[in-house]
């Protein structure tokens, strides 16, 4: 069991449920702590308000809820909330990048340090991220719109102007963010590889001159939606790639509203709903996973569970689409049958590996008797293993193999489940491949032995 920990005003608890749509369960944690000295237990201090751990990716994320200034003129306003948010939280997130670079073991879940957050690489990649709230009026009054959102600057050290934020303090990039544009963020880039992705563009995007002026976030934003590169992967690389020693960008919130109320964007939304059923689906197997509820018939590590769960989380918004799309079609083609399994190939999968999935449906008889459940999730386990061993088979390609069972989702149960199994050829030992021969002798036939194994693909923006 690894334990939460607790935001401390309501703004941390809003920071929260934001991280936990987009990271889900399984890897935030809220109020994370270290010891004052490396090497005891002694004098618990809180790390940062939020700590996202990705595999070798970390978010240190810092809240400030400041009250703005209502007396003096801007420029003064402007000055003491920028000390008191911006400068006080940069501080703090610079010395959580400093302790994890020295100590990563050394971070815990709880304030008595006796549960350590799990898996926190060395060599991290880490972005510092400031959400700072309470500008939005003041901004709003300035420049007009609705988001509230400040302007960006990325620049020398010791610039300021009331309403532009430097994303450079003492030398080192950070990404600020007011809370509107924050959630707006969220919203619309909303799994981990998305998220990172944007924080990675927008990092080269503010490095790439001396002096990079951005008018709004939410330009930022949708320029970036708009846009992918070769690679097809989201990018801002036509404006970083064209940037000069001074470039001005004159991005606002006109660009994000004509972008969201663009037909072909709205399809997109709608399209994406059925890919939530694939998030839910993570955060039940992390949550299982994180309060030790989960059931193991492999003896499965913890981190070697995580490293798995990352697999299905390093799918995008658009591949989680279209793999739930042929989930649903294929298990309503199939909700006669008392058992039947899918696969299918993920050739282009983030993690760069040959990855596939299996989807396995069996059925059961309800009301089940006491005892003969964890006996039903023994057989449908073994099934789902002899399934992703003739995958493996049949495919020689395949490097990795995700097997997920559950019910059959035409019936109703008084209760579920899902089982979930993580297997690389790699580690496949003589004694798996002879168990799987002898299933196959059990039950007369060889998994996916005459099955077309076809990659499928979908449009992001799906046409009318």
């Amino acid at each position: 069991m690894l334990p939460y920990g607790k935001p401390n005003t309501e703004g941390e608890a809003h920071l929260e449920r934001l991280a936990k749509r987009v990271f889900l369960d399984l890897w935030t944690h809220t109020s994370p702590f270290r010891p004052k000295t490396s090497g005891t237990k002694e004098k618990p201090v809180e790390l940062c308000d939020l700590l996202i751990v990705y595999g070798n990716v970390v978010l240190v994320i810092s809240e400030k809820d400041i009250k703005y200034p209502q007396s003096g003129s801007d420029e003064v306003r402007w000055a003491r909330w920028h000390k008191t948010s911006i400068i006080k939280s940069a501080s703090q997130a610079r010395g959580a990048e400093r302790w994890l670079k020295a100590n990563p073991n050394e971070v815990f879940t709880d304030r008595r340090l006796e549960y350590s957050v799990p898996n926190v690489p060395a060599d991290a990649e880490i972005f510092k991220i400031l959400l700072v709230r309470n500008s939005n009026v003041a901004c709003i009054n300035h420049f007009g719109g609705d988001t509230g959102s400040f302007s960006l600057y990325a620049g020398p050290d010791g610039y300021q102007s009331p309403f532009f934020v430097n994303q450079i303090v003492d030398g080192e990039l950070f990404h600020i963010f007011c809370e509107s544009i924050f959630e707006l963020i969220c919203r619309f880039i909303d799994t981990p590889e998305d998220i990172i992705n944007y924080l990675r563009e927008r990092q080269k995007l503010f490095l790439s001159a001396q002096s990079v002026y951005v008018k709004g976030e939410e330009g930022i934003l949708a320029e970036y939606m708009k846009s992918v590169n070769e690679y097809d992967r989201h990018s801002l690389s036509k404006i970083y790639s064209n940037a000069n020693d001074t470039s001005y960008i004159a991005y606002d919130e006109d660009d994000f509203q004509s972008l969201y109320f663009d037909e072909r964007f709205r399809r997109r939304v709608i399209a994406d709903e059925v890919s939530y059923a694939w998030d839910r689906l993570i955060d039940r197997f992390g949550k299982n996973m994180r309060e030790g509820t989960s059931i193991d018939l492999f003896n499965t590590s913890l981190e070697q569970k995580e490293q798995g769960m990352r697999y299905l989380a390093m799918e995008n918004r658009t591949e989680r689409r279209l793999i739930m799309e042929g989930v649903v079609e294929w298990a309503e083609e199939h909700i006669d049958k008392p058992l039947a399994a899918r696969a299918m190939l993920r050739r282009k999968h983030a993690s760069g590996r040959k990855l596939a999935y299996v989807f396995l449906q069996m059925d059961r008889e309800e009301p089940i008797v006491e005892g003969e459940y964890d006996e039903y999730r023994r057989s449908r386990t073994s099934s789902l293993f002899m399934y992703m061993m003739g995958l493996f088979q049949k495919d020689l390609e395949t490097e990795i193999v995700v097997g997920i069972a559950f019910e059959n989702p035409a019936k109703k149960f008084k209760f579920r489940s899902e089982d979930i199994i993580f297997a690389t050829r790699d580690a496949l030992e003589d004694e798996d491949w002879e168990s799987f021969e002898k299933l196959c002798q059990e039950v007369g036939k060889r998994p996916f032995a005459n099955s077309a194994l076809i990659e499928a693909s979908v449009s992001e923006y799906p046409e009318a």
